[in-house]
């Protein structure tokens, strides 16, 4: 206890420290998982760091009272989340507290509500003691500690009625309820003394003090009584009791002497004598218990009774001399009323609904109950929101019913109410479409689709025409040696379909003059349909010229008008109340306070709910108001009809209409007819401009082959004159010789020496027995070899429409046909397509929201039929891939994928069985141990997998982040230096040895053989030493198309990668296909998931080939983009991994490749409309900034390497996948693409 001017402060409770951090981490690790105790570190640490300042009781009281209540709010919140205790599954601490009366005992507790119980007393001590050090000789201070007396009486009550009742027994005393109900008295009757001082200070009348005062002396008696009633009478010391009992003393004697001097200015002075008595005996009373208070009390006690006794004897000396009045017994006299001016304050600060502390941990309690009070407001506001459309649809329901307020708007002049509703919105459509200006234009946008008609179908027999000339000429040219088809032979279908194309064009254009003559002869019928004009044919709704009725026209118009006003205010008001009910549930956080609540839900939710309440209430009144106006309307509109004889208008109006209906209706023929053309003519547009690529495509073809073709011619002709030069001169060899012998047997026979024995050598100069004679060259040549026909490709049959077989699943591929196979249909590898973008669309690169991986688990999730294929990279034919029971090879294997999501949600489980038939493979999968089952496989997609970047829609890429490590990257550029160094030397010695200085050495110049091996050993030796820079690397990447959620393509590339000089050394090793389609979920029979054989077909690997021509044209290119990144946690500097997604759009022209595969790249023409390119690309600068951060010189980059695997669904239709990475085989994007072929073709789009 401390005084001060007779006032009492309370002493704090003292603590023990006591670590939460720990085993509240523990708690919250084990309960809600390592990420939410991560996110409760920063939090748990701040407590903690409070605790401590509670503990230490440090800084001034201002400052300790605002720790001491956010310590309280803190626990206020790890209360529902964490509950303290001694048993295994909660949180266990051990809070010590000491007495705050008796410092030396100390009560131990593993109760949150225990440190709550003593921290809420630790902040009414604190605020007693402000009080105390207020500066009570101001105004100002006086107030100050009266407020504070106040505020720490409230924080007591809040001890006393909630706080210590939730402490466990034993319960320490000091924050007992029956304490802290005395601590509340206290402070309320020393913030009364206060207020009296005040008063007093104030100079107020002695009628109001002695009130004021006596209330004081009511509240100092009241907390006698409680110090004197058990536990406190044990607890307290004798001082407390003494110091109130003579304070109530006191103050009983102060109000007896302010009403004895209110009485002394009345001149009742007897009474005055009795009240001032009675005062005398209230102090002599406390002679004993004012040895045991302070000596400020006792002074006081003193001079009080000095007062008392100088006006006591000062009353009886004026009675006895002048009033001669009897004094009353003091009981006889009025009690004097107390007047309370002070009240226990209700603390303002210890809602925790306002703190931030573990917002990431929320308990399943605090969820349901949040849900139970969302599901409150949800239902209150949907019965409101219900009653007040049923009011709406009702009020619009009558109206509509009552023909308001057209009927009301029809005494309006020019208005378009007077109108039949049905002739109304014809107009309304007619004007809003352009009226008769719309035929016109009808008119002239089929002239012109004529015109280019015209002209398109001229170009493309002129394209015909003159192919067919240029062979005539070759032909006639080359005559026999021209083996090819002649084309007036195969253009004829072609040539046919442009007469048919022109007769249909002619026949339309005379439709189109009879429809352009019957528009000429209406044009003044048809310039009429106009609102404006329509309504000024009807007649008007005019009032009576005599009112015979009781019912004035112009008063009910006038009431009908206000009514409706008054339901549009009302409609409007619904409006919003819907609003303000969506605005205030918007703003209804409620989560807050329900964690601070502690449990008490049920009154917290009936105090949250009353906001609701106003506008429920203004809600129910406008359904009265708008049911009390339609009643008005109701009547009035009934009248209004009557008296204005509203039905005889209505029917008039509909006689006056048919004209105009009339005129409308032939109006929508002449339309019609127009429209009818139009479509004619953008249908003949399409079918012109596939005509046109067909006609193109074969002009093409024949072109190149007949290039081929005189290229060939031209080789052959070489040869030729090569072998008839080297006939003749063996002929004249042959004939030299000849003449030779000759000349021998001519000397012999005219008398020369005979032979020697044995002859001349057999063959010397003359020829051998049985010599052929030299064979005459035939001509024409046989390498020319264009004679057999055979030899050629047949040409394409454009005389009828061919339909290749489905790809294999693709939407639409088999529903609808694709153009004319092309003479390269059976291409299986060519150069890769060349690109150019044309411009960007949509504006500039926008990045997105990354692909959610529950979403994607979800789209893959199931099980999935399908086949595999496995292609040659050199032929680009199917390899076999088994063998049947026969030992036949197989080139598909049906497939069975069961794709599951982890019960952990970070990886997909996907198992697959392979058989050699569809019956093998439902053997295998409902039996075990079969056999017959080929293989089985079982693999992993991991969420954080490297390399893997999923998209919406169950598309995805995976492969390595890295083609090479990074020592085989540094190996290669030690390997380039080296080589380098070796051929600069090995250039010297060559040019020493021959003596030509940067040229070759010439053909005639020879090297001594030993000098030739002595100088080129070294070398030799030298590069045999460099050798490989690093083994060669097989690495996988696994591309994978989705399309609709049930078909998908996936793509599993083996490549060998090594390292080159400046860029990656790759080569092709194998290119398997697996098309699937989704047949049921994970957990379905599987058995019952298998399609038979004959529905095999949906997912077969069997269809055309793409070429190159089916994707050469304008396409209109979607790209959604994933780039690898990296992240730095800003909390624990942690490096993590990411994609960054992008979305970009263009319109990009593709164009065939040159023909073979060349080094920048190639392109794989896989069955069922799929492409496989593999292209070199050169580096593109990211800015300056970022190739200088990123090391990146496009001086001396090499090229990177890119994987596009693509679709094509349905003509027109493309998605694929796209990997791209960088020289040295780090990864830089992934792209989702999916293209649309766009573009003006013809006048086709």
């Amino acid at each position: 206890m401390v005084t001060s001017n007779m006032l009492l402060a309370v002493h704090c409770k003292k603590t023990d420290q006591v670590d939460l951090k720990g085993p509240i981490s523990k708690f919250v690790t084990s309960t809600y998982g390592t990420q939410q105790a991560a996110d409760a570190a920063d939090d748990l640490a701040a407590v903690q760091q409070l605790r401590n300042d509670v503990a230490g009781l440090t800084g001034a009281l201002p400052a300790l009272r605002d720790t001491l209540a956010k310590y309280y709010r803190a626990l206020s919140l790890m209360e529902t989340r964490f509950p303290v205790g001694s048993d295994s599954e909660h949180v266990r601490l051990t809070f010590t507290w000491y007495d705050s009366f008796r410092p030396s005992k100390k009560t131990e507790q593993a109760s949150i509500y225990y440190e709550k119980a003593s921290v809420l007393f630790n902040m009414g001590a604190v605020l007693t003691q402000m009080a105390l050090a207020a500066d009570r000789g101001s105004d100002a201070g006086l107030k100050d500690a009266a407020r504070r007396f106040q505020e720490a009486a409230g924080l007591f009550a809040e001890l006393r009625d909630s706080a210590s009742l939730r402490v466990e027994a034993p319960r320490p005393v000091d924050i007992g309820p029956e304490c802290a109900g005395m601590l509340e008295r206290l402070c309320l009757a020393q913030a009364q003394e206060v207020t009296y001082e005040k008063a007093r200070a104030d100079k107020k009348n002695p009628a109001l003090l002695a009130r004021l005062t006596k209330q004081v002396a009511v509240y100092y008696d009241e907390v006698g009584r409680m110090l004197a009633a058990f536990p406190l009478s044990q607890h307290f010391d004798r001082s407390w009791a003494a110091h109130v009992g003579v304070k109530a003393a006191l103050y009983e004697a102060d109000t007896q002497m302010a009403a004895g001097a209110a009485l002394h200015e009345a001149e009742d002075v007897h009474v005055e004598i009795s009240r001032l008595r009675e005062a005398q005996r209230s102090l002599a009373l406390t002679k004993k218990d004012v040895k045991l208070c302070g000596r400020d009390l006792a002074d006081h006690l003193a001079a009080t009774e000095a007062a008392l006794t100088a006006t006591l004897a000062k009353a009886e000396r004026e009675n006895s001399t002048v009033y001669l009045q009897r004094v009353p017994a003091f009981a006889d006299l009025p009690a004097i009323t107390p007047a309370p001016l002070v009240r226990a304050l209700p603390p303002s600060d210890l809602d925790a609904a306002g703190e931030n502390f573990f917002a990431g941990v929320i308990p399943d309690g605090s969820a349901r109950a949040l849900s139970r009070y969302t599901d409150a407001v949800d239902g209150l506001i949907r019965q409101l929101n219900d009653s007040l459309a049923a009011a709406s649809d009702d009020a619009r329901l009558r109206l509509r019913e009552w023909d308001l307020p057209e009927c009301l708007q029809a005494l309006d002049a020019g208005t378009a109410v007077v109108l039949p509703e049905g002739l109304r919105t014809e107009l309304e459509q007619l004007e809003d479409n352009g009226g008769v200006g719309h035929l016109h234009d009808l008119v002239a946008q089929i002239k012109e689709l004529r015109r280019v008609a015209g002209e398109e179908l001229g170009r493309v027999e002129g394209e015909l025409q003159r192919e067919a000339r240029e062979d005539a000429e070759l032909r006639q040219q080359y005559g026999r040696g021209w083996a090819r088809p002649a084309s007036a032979a195969l253009n004829s279908t072609l040539l046919e379909k442009v007469a048919g194309y022109k007769a249909n064009s002619v026949a339309a254009g005379e439709s189109d003059s009879r429809l352009e003559a019957r528009l000429q002869q209406q044009q003044a019928a048809f310039s009429a349909l106009s609102l404006d004009h329509a309504v000024a044919q009807m007649p008007r709704l005019q009032a009576p010229m005599v009112s015979v009725g009781e019912v004035e026209p112009a008063a009910v118009v006038a009431t009908l008008r206000q009514a409706l006003d008054a339901i549009g205010r009302l409609s409007a008001e619904r409006a919003g109340v819907e609003e303000a009910l969506k605005v205030e549930k918007n703003k209804d956080n409620i989560l807050p306070r329900i964690m601070a609540a502690g449990g008490q839900h049920d009154k917290l939710f009936a105090e949250e709910l009353k906001k609701y309440e106003p506008l429920k209430a203004q809600a129910e009144e406008n359904l009265v108001k708008s049911r009390e106006v339609l009643d008005v309307i109701g009547k009035s509109q009934a009248a209004y009809k009557h008296v204005f004889g509203f039905a005889e208008w209505r029917s008039a109006c509909e006689a006056a209409a048919a004209g105009v209906r009339a005129s409308l209706s032939a109006y929508r023929e002449v339309r019609d007819n127009l429209s009818e053309g139009l479509r004619f003519y953008m249908s003949l547009q399409e079918a012109i401009g596939t005509l046109s690529q067909q006609a193109g495509d074969y002009a093409l073809t024949r072109r190149l082959q007949r290039d081929d073709m005189l290229e060939d011619m031209r080789h052959a002709g070489k040869a030729a004159a090569q072998a008839r030069s080297a006939e003749d001169e063996r002929a004249a060899r042959e004939r030299a010789q000849a003449q030779m012998s000759a000349m021998h047997l001519a000397s012999a026979g005219s008398g020369g020496p005979p032979p020697q024995a044995g002859g001349p050598p057999q063959g010397y100069g003359a020829p051998h027995h049985g010599a052929q004679p030299p064979q005459q060259p035939s001509w024409p040549p046989q390498a020319y070899g264009y004679a057999p026909a055979q030899n050629y490709p047949p040409p394409p049959q454009y005389y009828q429409h061919q339909h290749p077989p489905p790809y294999g699943g693709g939407p639409g591929a088999a529903s609808k046909a694709r153009r004319q196979p092309h003479l390269e249909e059976s291409v299986s590898i060519s150069a890769p397509m060349k690109v150019q973008v044309l411009e960007q669309l949509g504006g500039s690169e926008s990045t997105t929201a990354a692909p959610i991986w529950a979403s994607f688990c979800g789209c893959s999730n199931g099980a999935w039929q399908g086949v595999q294929t496995a292609f040659s990279p050199v032929s680009g034919e199917p390899e076999p891939l088994w063998q049947d029971a026969k030992g036949r090879a197989v080139t598909e294997l049906a497939t069975y994928t069961v794709e599951e999501r982890r019960e952990d949600g970070g990886a997909i489980l996907r198992r697959s069985v392979k058989a050699a038939s569809v019956d093998a493979l439902r053997q295998a999968v409902t039996t075990e141990h079969n056999e017959a089952v080929a293989w089985t496989e079982e693999e992993e997609v991991c969420e954080d997998e490297p390399g893997l970047v999923i998209f919406d829609g169950g598309t995805y890429s995976r492969g390595p982040a890295r083609l090479l490590a990074a020592k085989d990257a540094a190996l290669a550029e030690v390997a380039a230096e080296r080589r380098e160094s070796l051929e600069r030397q090995l250039n010297l010695r060559l040019d020493v040895s021959t003596g030509v200085s940067g040229a070759a050495a010439p053909a005639s110049t020879a090297l001594d053989p030993d000098e030739h091996d002595q100088e080129e050993g070294p070398v030799i030796a030298a590069e045999a030493d460099v050798g490989e820079p690093a083994a060669r690397q097989t690495v996988m990447v696994e591309q994978c198309c989705a399309w609709g959620g049930e078909q998908r393509l996936r793509l599993r590339l083996t490549l060998s990668v090594g390292p080159g000089e400046s860029e990656l050394d790759i080569e092709v090793l194998r290119v398997a296909l697996f098309r699937e389609a989704w047949q049921c979920l994970a957990e379905a029979d599987a058995e019952a998931c298998i399609l038979p054989e004959s529905g095999h077909g949906a997912i077969s690997a069997r269809g055309g080939r793409p070429c190159p021509a089916d994707l050469a044209g304008e396409w209109k290119v979607l790209d959604a983009t994933g780039v690898h990144a990296t992240e730095a946690d800003p909390l624990s500097s942690e490096v993590r991994q990411l994609v960054v997604y992008y979305n970009q759009e263009t319109r990009q022209r593709w164009k065939r490749g040159p023909g073979a595969p060349t080094d920048e790249g190639g392109a794989f023409w896989l069955p069922g409309g799929v492409a496989l390119e593999l292209r070199m690309v050169a580096a593109v600068s990211r800015g300056a900034a970022a190739d200088a951060q990123e090391g990146v010189d496009l001086d001396h980059a090499g090229r990177g390497f890119v994987v596009s695997f693509s679709w094509l669904v349905r003509d027109g239709t493309l998605i694929g996948v796209q990997r791209e990475y960088d020289a040295g085989g780090k990864l830089l994007e992934v792209r989702s693409r999916t293209a649309v072929r766009g573009g003006w073709v013809g006048g086709r789009m």
